[in-house]
């Protein structure tokens, strides 16, 4: 393998990624995308919801251990596009309020500091030392890590 360079990797053609690639295409920036799966086959039971979720039709078949050391199944779908082409193809559509602090059990939600429709999380905690690790576009649903 070469010594390629990109200016930015993404992993997982799913929601996340596959908005961050989408909102990354046109930049001009270098990038790779690594997706475990392939694309899904074209095929009747791709429409059938029993095939689908009950059977696990497109769900891969390999074994994890939970924290005991137990086999557990992770339910869970390699393919472009990953899990959320097989829950309805379903992007969050997130409106400004959503990024309010929201009180809860264990302190609160992430601060966001919006201006207009752009909300970016300030807490250096959360974001890992970042000033803003995640810029959200509340009104096109697109995320910028």
């Amino acid at each position: 393998m070469g010594q390629e360079r990109y200016d930015v990797i993404i992993i997982g053609t799913g929601a996340g990624g596959g908005t961050l690639l989408s909102a990354l295409a046109p930049s001009g920036k270098k990038i790779l995308v690594l997706e475990r799966g392939g694309f899904v086959k074209r095929e009747r039971e791709n429409w059938d919801p029993r095939a689908v979720n009950v059977e696990g039709r497109y769900q891969t078949k390999e074994v994890w251990k939970d924290k005991e050391g137990n086999d557990l199944h992770p339910h869970t779908n390699y393919a472009v596009g990953g899990n959320t082409k097989f829950y309805g193809a379903a992007l969050f559509r997130l409106r400004k309020e959503d990024f309010g602090v929201l009180p809860h059990h264990g302190g609160a939600s992430p601060a966001w500091q919006c201006v207009g429709n752009l909300c970016a999380c300030t807490n250096s905690e959360i974001c890992g030392g970042s000033q803003a690790c995640v810029l959200i576009d509340a009104t096109r649903g697109r995320c910028w890590y």
